[in-house]
C-alpha cells in the first residue's frame, strides 16, 4: 500500500484494493534526496513525530536550548526504539544523541528510527537492495522534475 516500509508491502492493503493479487503488482518506488526529502517532511510530517519546531526544522542535532525544552518528552519507555542512537559530542564537546522519530501507521503499527536521516535510510533500503528479487523501479524525484518526458 502508499506510504508503508517495504516490509509490509504485501502484508497490507490500501482500501479498495483488496481483489488485486498484490506479488503481480510493480512497485515504483520515488526517490526524493535525503536533503530536500527532510525539508519536505517539516513542512508535511505525515505519521512521522520527532522533536523540531518551525525555529528549527529538520532537528536533526539537538542544541543546548532543544535539550532543556524538550528534555521531559520522551517515547514511553517500553516503546523506545530497540537500535542504539549514535551518540557524538559537539564543538563543545557535550554529548548530542539525535532526536527520535516514531511512525503511527495504526494503533498496532508503530515503527522508531533513531532519527530523520535513519528513517529515510530504512525506508529505501530495501526497494534498493531487493533482497526477495521481485521487479521494481525506482525512479529519482529530481529527475522527474527536471526530465520528465525522458523519465516518464
Amino acid at each position: 500500500g502508499k506510504h508503508r516500509m517495504e516490509a509490509r508491502r504485501l502484508h497490507h492493503v490500501a482500501p479498495g484494493a483488496e481483489k488485486f493479487v498484490h506479488e503481480k503488482c510493480l512497485p515504483i518506488v520515488i526517490v526524493r534526496d535525503p536533503y530536500h526529502w527532510m525539508q519536505s517532511m517539516c513542512k508535511s510530517p505525515y505519521a512521522a513525530h520527532w522533536r523540531h519546531g518551525p525555529h528549527r526544522c529538520p532537528n536533526l542535532v539537538p542544541s543546548k536550548r532543544d535539550n532543556e525544552k524538550w528534555d521531559n518528552i520522551v517515547f514511553d519507555q517500553k516503546e523506545l526504539h530497540t537500535k542504539d542512537a549514535t551518540t557524538r559530542n559537539d564543538d563543545e564537546g557535550d554529548s548530542v544523541t539525535p532526536f527520535q522519530v516514531k511512525i503511527t501507521f495504526d494503533k498496532d503499527d508503530i515503527e522508531y528510527f533513531d532519527s530523520l536521516i535513519d528513517l529515510w535510510n530504512e525506508w529505501y533500503r530495501p526497494y534498493w537492495k531487493n533482497k526477495d528479487g521481485y521487479p521494481r523501479i525506482i525512479v529519482r524525484f529530481e529527475d522527474m522534475l527536471m526530465h520528465a518526458p525522458v523519465v516518464m
